[in-house]
């Protein structure tokens, strides 16, 4: 499909956002929301699941990776737009994926990393493992 074509629409809209972009947003977070928004919804069926899930959990992952290092408000906000992430992400997969489906495990993974590191709370990070 067109996900994984170097030359599709995906590539594109990639292409032209980031070079209208990297001057104005060097963080990457505007980046992040244009790729959430652009490509959450693509495609149909089981491609649609897969393309949403592993969206969902590289916007989770991108926070996650943020609050390692905010403080105060900054980690509040980037740990919460994390959890948002990883939630929607889990309820898709958990849904409509099968247990044992390399995204979903992956996502189990990185959420499971984000309650223990994150949350401080290895109950709930023991659970999603």
């Amino acid at each position: 499909g067109q996900l994984a074509g170097g030359g599709g629409v995906v590539h594109n809209l990639i292409v032209e956002h980031t070079e209208v972009k990297s001057e104005t947003e060097p963080d990457g977070v505007g980046g992040l929301e244009f790729l959430v928004g652009n490509l959450g919804g693509l495609g149909v069926g089981l491609e649609r699941v897969l393309g949403d899930t592993l969206v969902l959990k590289m916007k989770g992952d991108y926070y996650r990776y943020i609050s390692e290092y905010a403080v105060d408000d900054q980690h509040k906000s980037v740990s919460e737009n994390s959890l948002q992430a990883y939630t929607k992400a889990s309820e898709i997969a958990n849904e409509e994926l099968k247990t044992t489906h390399p995204i979903r495990l992956g996502l189990a993974l990185n959420f499971s990393v984000f309650h223990y590191e994150v949350m401080n709370d290895p109950t709930t990070a023991c659970q999603l493992a």
